[in-house]
């Protein structure tokens, strides 16, 4: 969750999952109890993955850099551990939207679109299968794809840098994350200041499996009955 400090918002998060819970699988009512509910900050299940997958440099603060599809949201999480409140913050130059604007808005891409503006939707659905090819017309912008993709993560640096600059002498990484995470991949492979952990869409959630161990390891879904 982005903010913790709307209690309003924590309590109705809360109050939508405490309880008994029934939904239908394979035919069969299932009951669900879930009788505690944890909230944490946006991007520390992402830090924990990352910890747990030896990504983090010890003693040092760690940025998480969430690239998702209209937005780009950072977190910066201090030697402790925890979230650094006044250094969050989301923008709009690191989604996969910004990216596909770039490459919709080429010339090149309109022309070979027999003059018709690019539908972002349609770039965007190739951005995210490899195919560099809009949709099925035979149209390809891999021959300058590059050259957006190297502008498009200049623009989330230079966000970054902004943001970030009174916590330099303290960062030892930043954590790339988010279902855009991957186009990137091989700008950063030489570079140490990076890195992106496995699945980096699911970062969030599946760092949930990894907290610190003063938290507790039981699961606090319970499956009480099936019918």
């Amino acid at each position: 969750m982005p903010e913790l400090r709307d209690q309003t918002a924590v309590e109705n998060i809360k109050s939508a999952f405490l309880g008994e819970h029934r939904y239908i699988r394979n035919s069969e009512e299932i009951r669900l109890m879930i009788r505690d509910v944890k909230i944490y900050p946006e991007g520390l299940g992402t830090f924990w993955l990352a910890s747990h997958q030896g990504l983090t440099v010890p003693d040092t603060l760690t940025g998480i850099c969430d690239l998702g599809g209209k937005t780009c949201n950072l977190v910066l999480i201090d030697e402790s551990g925890e979230p650094i409140e006044d250094a969050s913050s989301s923008f709009k130059v690191g989604g996969t939207y910004h990216l596909a604007s770039l490459i919709a808005a080429d010339p090149r891409l309109v022309n070979a679109n027999k003059g018709d503006a690019p539908k972002l939707e349609t770039v965007m659905n190739a951005l995210q299968s490899g195919s560099r090819y809009y949709g099925t017309t035979g149209a390809s912008f891999a021959e300058y794809y590059e050259d957006y993709l190297e502008q498009w993560f200049s623009g989330i640096l230079s966000e970054v840098e902004t943001r970030w600059q009174r916590y330099f002498d303290r960062l030892g990484r930043v954590i790339l994350t988010g279902g855009s995470a991957n186009l990137i991949k091989d700008l950063i492979a030489d570079n140490d200041y990076f890195a992106i952990p496995s699945n980096p869409q699911f970062c969030n959630v599946m760092g949930l499996l990894y907290p610190p161990q003063t938290e507790p390891e039981q699961s606090q879904l319970k499956l009480v009955e099936t019918a």
